[in-house]
């Protein structure tokens, strides 16, 4: 099982660092801490309402 997990962390890890790549080549950035937040969500490390929460945070920041 664990290489099944390892499987999923890497596609997940690939999908997005390509959303990533693609935005900078539009000239858009990522917020700073905004990365990390949305790799745990990706994980399944926050419930939604609390991924929403920390997403408006840095959104508001910005």
């Amino acid at each position: 099982m664990p290489h099944v997990v390892t499987m999923i962390e890497d596609t997940t890890d690939y999908a997005f660092r390509n959303a990533k790549a693609s935005l900078e080549i539009e000239g858009q950035t990522l917020p700073t801490g905004s990365e990390e937040l949305i790799l745990k969500n990706l994980r399944g490390e926050l419930s939604e309402e609390e991924f929403l929460q920390r997403a408006l945070e840095i959104a508001l920041s910005v």
